[in-house]
């Protein structure tokens, strides 16, 4: 966004139009961004050719979806400054959403071309050539994260590792972003250990039992608690593919690579041990609603109706968060057995996945612990799923066990639905 106000215009109209601008900035930064582009298009009503109200409106209309429009204004503003890097950057997001990639990358790749220091356009570039299968040029693009303003590099005094020599070298890991995340990459570990002396791990607190079992390890470390003494160098966990140099081929897909701790998982089964026979399915409709796409990636509880619905399965929810409160809202013939009242960590979760059949859920940390579990897990994407899913595939190099299902449309489950009732139909009568 741009905050500099018209000139060149008289004295009552450009004081008009500041105003209109600056409440419109007002209202964007206040995540009011309808009430926003209202002010914006109030601007240009005044000035149609005023720059800054163009792209401050393209770049509402592409946060609002509103991918024609924004595509239009944005256009306006490189036909009056060719040289607009970042609002080649924002073509290239919209394209990146309809699922354009290479003409994403096209745009990502002329941003940069004008401003070679634009950590954003490099980091989008990342994204999209990650979703097209290019993982080595991927994450190296990726690697400019650190200074967008999106992610918040590790304060520490000790060089990041760049993948030179560490074997006599103690080194930290750190986790990142969201606990799907961590469960993804912690893969990398048995690849690192014996490149170097010694592994400290960092990570959040809700993580650290289901990582403590994994060999190699020989410290689990939560933020705040790090002895700097104990390493001399460090990685972001998200680096590592890049640093050893992950291709599509060469991702380390071997399941189970997490284990469950024996007393959790029999504790566990007995919640399980009055169950008949017909198979046990597990649902999670929800990630983190402060997720930025959390409204295309997550669905509702009735969406997956069609589903419940279904005779001769068992469905046990692994729901946690605010979003539980759906469950009181089914109607009485349909029945899950809540098991959120006896998960409190990530641990907790696997021991109950352990128990189950088959794991169902949209994009979110739960179906990334059952693929890692090697659990059987069938994923509801988005129209314009993340980078990991690539597109047009409905199985995925990163979980073997896993199955993929993909929106025909932004936003509308109940293909993706009713192509799950159809498989799991087949499972019954089997």
């Amino acid at each position: 966004m741009t905050n500099q106000n018209p000139t060149s215009i008289p004295a009552n109209r450009a004081n008009q139009i500041e105003t209109y601008f600056n409440l419109g900035n007002q209202a964007y930064y206040k995540n009011k961004k309808t009430e926003a582009k209202q002010y914006y298009r109030q601007c240009l009503q005044l000035k149609p050719d005023w720059l800054n109200a163009l792209y401050n409106i393209g770049v509402v209309c592409t946060e609002l979806e509103q991918w024609p429009e924004a595509t239009k204004y944005l256009g306006q503003v490189i036909a009056i400054k060719p040289d607009h890097a970042h609002a080649y950057n924002y073509l290239g997001i919209i394209a990146r959403r309809q699922n354009q990639l290479i003409e994403a990358v096209l745009q990502f790749q002329t941003a940069i071309a004008i401003k070679y220091q634009f950590p954003d356009a490099h980091f989008n570039l990342g994204m999209t050539l990650l979703q097209m299968g290019r993982l080595i040029a991927g994450f190296a693009e990726s690697e400019w994260r650190w200074q967008t303003d999106r992610f918040t590099p590790l304060n520490c005094p000790q060089p990041q590792w760049q993948g030179e020599d560490i074997s006599q070298q103690s080194i930290l890991v750190h986790t990142e972003q969201g606990a799907g995340d961590a469960i993804q990459f912690i893969r990398y570990m048995p690849l690192l250990i014996p490149r170097c002396k010694q592994v400290i791990l960092c990570c959040p607190d809700h993580l650290v039992a289901l990582f403590k079992p994994i060999a190699g390890i020989a410290q689990i470390y939560t933020a705040g608690a790090i002895p700097l003494s104990e390493f001399s160098t460090f990685a972001p966990l998200m680096s590592l593919p890049h640093l050893l140099r992950t291709t599509l081929n060469t991702i380390p897909n071997q399941v189970p690579y997490l284990d469950i701790e024996p007393d959790r998982k029999e504790k566990m089964a007995a919640l399980f041990s009055k169950s008949n026979s017909n198979p046990k399915v597990g649902i999670v409709w929800a990630g983190s609603p402060t997720h930025t796409d959390d409204r295309n990636r997550s669905c509702t509880l009735r969406d997956l109706l069609p589903i419940l619905e279904l005779a001769n399965l068992n469905f046990y929810s692994l729901q946690k968060g605010p979003q539980e409160t759906e469950l009181n809202q089914l109607p009485d013939a349909v029945q899950i057995n809540d098991l959120s009242p006896h998960i409190h960590d990530y641990m907790d979760t696997a021991a109950a996945i352990d128990h189950l059949d088959l794991v169902i859920g949209v994009d979110t940390s739960v179906v990334h612990l059952a693929g890692a579990l090697g659990k059987s897990v069938w994923v509801m994407l988005s129209h314009s799923p993340d980078w990991r899913w690539l597109l047009d595939r409905s199985d995925t190099p990163w979980y073997p066990t896993m199955r993929l299902f993909r929106q025909s449309q932004p936003r509308h489950w109940q293909d993706v639905v009713e192509a799950i009732v159809e498989n799991l139909t087949s499972i019954i009568v089997q």
